[in-house]
């Protein structure tokens, strides 16, 4: 239960938990709510960071569970509604070629996933 409320799988529905849909759990974590996510995500991207908040974008919503198709279209939306394509600066033609040459990030499970496996892993060692 700690988990679910945790991931933020579950809402009190009057005194009552009440699992999430699939669809409602997407739409909760579309748009990140802690720092720094949420100013990158309301923000958009500049020129000079484009690399890093396309990154961490992909990286957030395969933390929080998005198939590769919904972190793809999740990303390309916040690119094109947060003015960050029209600022320009990027070497891709399109936000959807821009993202699928981003594809690594989720495959791999780069960001937070990775860096707290590999010190898991040191800890692991240690004890």
């Amino acid at each position: 239960l700690d988990q679910l409320r945790h991931e933020q799988r579950v809402v009190d529905d009057g005194g009552a938990l009440r699992l999430l849909t699939a669809a409602e759990f997407k739409e909760r974590v579309s748009e990140p709510t802690s720092e720094p996510m949420r100013t990158l995500y309301r923000e958009g991207s500049y020129p000079g960071c484009h690399d890093n908040a396309v990154f961490a974008m992909i990286a957030w919503y395969e933390m929080v569970g998005l198939s590769w198709a919904e972190t793809k279209e999740n990303v390309v939306e916040w690119l094109e509604d947060s003015g960050a394509w029209a600022r320009g600066g990027f070497e891709e033609a399109t936000p959807a070629t821009l993202v699928e040459s981003k594809r690594h990030v989720y495959e791999a499970g780069y960001g937070w996933k990775e860096k707290a496996e590999s010190a898991k892993r040191v800890i692991e060692r240690q004890t």
